[in-house]
């Protein structure tokens, strides 16, 4: 078993809170960042269902 640092879905959880600060200042990076969360949740997303369509409505509104 990986330390929980390691394990993809709560790394994908730092890119979310990276993303959430970035979403203002520099939308770019957040959506690339909310990609990567979006992406590492996807195989898990029972799991990470409420985290993974929070990150959904983001990226919806900054593709706006």
């Amino acid at each position: 078993m990986c330390p929980p640092y390691a394990d993809p879905g709560y790394l994908a959880s730092a890119h979310f809170a990276k993303a959430r600060l970035f979403a203002d200042s520099d939308p770019t990076a957040a959506k690339d960042l909310l990609q990567r969360a979006i992406t590492a949740w996807q195989p898990d997303a029972g799991m990470w269902k409420r985290e993974l369509g929070e990150a959904q409505a983001l990226l919806a509104k900054l593709s706006r």
